[in-house]
C-alpha cells in the first residue's frame, strides 16, 4: 500500500493509497509529468525519493546502472532543460500532450566526468535546499494571510464590540451586506483553448527574446518574472486571451485555485490557455 499518488496536476495524498492497475515508481527515479499541463507549460520534473503511484500521463525513468551518469545528475539536467522537453510533446493523435519517447531517447546530452557531475550535484543540492526553505517560509506567510482574512471576514474579530445582525451566513456586523458574486459588475472569460494543438503549433512560437507581446504562464505569475514572448501574428491568434492588466487570474487546471492579480507590463500580453481571467 502506497500513500503518495502523482498525477499531471500535483502530488496528492490519498486515503486509499495505491489504486488497482496503477504503476509504481520506485525511489531514486525521475518522473516527467506531461499531459494536462498545457502545450506550452514547462514540463514538471520530479525526483522520487519514495515509492509512489502514478497515472498513465507520467513517464518514469530508472537507471539500470550508474557507470555513465547518476540518476541525480540526470534529474538536474532534465530540470534545467524543461523547455527542450516541451518541444518533444506530441501534437496529434491519442498521444497529444505527451513526450514522444522515441524523440526523448534520441536526445543528445553532453556529460562531464563523474567527478564534475558530483560537484554539480552538490551545488544544486545546496540551491534546492535553499529553495525548499524559501517555499516553507512562503507557505507560512500564506497561512498567516489566510488566518488574517478569517479573523476579519469570518470571525469578525475587529468588529466584535459592534452590533451584529442575522444573515443567511449567520451573524454579521450590521454595516456588512450579503451579495452574490454575480451581482458584482464584472466580466468572466473562460477560454479553455485558442485552438487545437496542431493549430497552436502552426501559429504560436514561444520566444525567449523580447518581441511584440508577452506570453504569461502560471509560473511567470508565481515568480513575477515575465521573460517569454510571442510575435504579432501569435498575439492576434491568441486574441481571446489578451490581457490589459489588473485582471484577476484563476488557474483552471494543474494548480487549480491559484489566484493572481495580473500586472501592467510595458507591452501587449496574452494569458496562457487553460486559465480563467475575471
Amino acid at each position: 500500500m502506497y500513500d503518495d499518488f502523482i498525477s499531471t496536476s500535483d502530488l496528492f495524498i490519498t486515503e486509499e493509497g495505491l489504486q488497482a492497475g496503477s504503476k509504481i515508481a520506485k525511489k531514486d527515479s525521475i518522473l516527467l509529468l506531461t499531459r494536462g499541463s498545457g502545450l506550452f507549460n514547462r514540463i514538471p520534473v520530479c525526483y522520487v525519493v519514495s515509492d509512489v503511484a502514478y497515472n498513465q500521463d507520467v513517464k518514469n525513468i530508472v537507471l539500470k546502472q550508474e557507470d555513465v551518469t547518476s540518476i541525480k545528475f540526470l534529474y538536474y539536467w532534465l530540470y534545467g532543460n524543461k523547455e527542450l522537453l516541451s518541444s518533444m510533446l506530441e501534437t496529434t493523435g491519442i498521444g497529444a500532450g505527451k513526450i514522444d519517447t522515441k524523440r526523448f531517447l534520441n536526445l543528445s546530452i553532453s556529460l562531464p566526468s563523474q567527478k564534475e557531475q558530483a560537484r554539480y550535484i552538490h551545488l544544486m543540492d545546496l540551491l534546492f535546499d535553499k529553495i525548499e526553505l524559501n517555499r516553507r517560509i512562503n507557505a507560512n506567510l500564506e497561512a498567516q494571510a489566510q488566518a488574517l482574512f478569517r479573523s476579519w471576514f469570518v470571525d469578525f474579530e475587529p468588529f466584535r464590540d459592534g452590533p451584529f445582525v442575522d444573515s443567511e451566513l449567520g451573524k454579521i456586523p450590521n454595516d456588512f451586506q450579503i451579495i452574490k458574486t454575480g451581482e458584482i459588475p464584472m466580466i468572466i472569460t473562460d477560454f479553455v483553448a485558442n485552438g487545437s494543438f496542431a493549430s497552436l503549433k502552426d501559429n504560436v512560437t514561444i520566444l525567449q527574446e523580447k518581441d511584440y507581446a508577452y506570453f504569461i504562464r502560471n509560473v511567470d505569475l508565481k515568480d513575477k518574472k515575465f521573460e517569454t514572448y510571442v510575435n504579432k501574428h501569435a498575439y492576434e491568434f491568441l486574441s481571446k486571451s489578451a490581457l490589459f492588466g489588473n485582471e484577476i487570474i484563476i488557474s483552471n487546471v494543474g494548480d487549480v485555485g491559484s489566484v493572481f492579480l495580473c500586472p501592467k507590463l510595458d507591452a501587449e500580453f496574452n494569458l496562457q490557455m487553460q486559465q480563467n481571467s475575471d
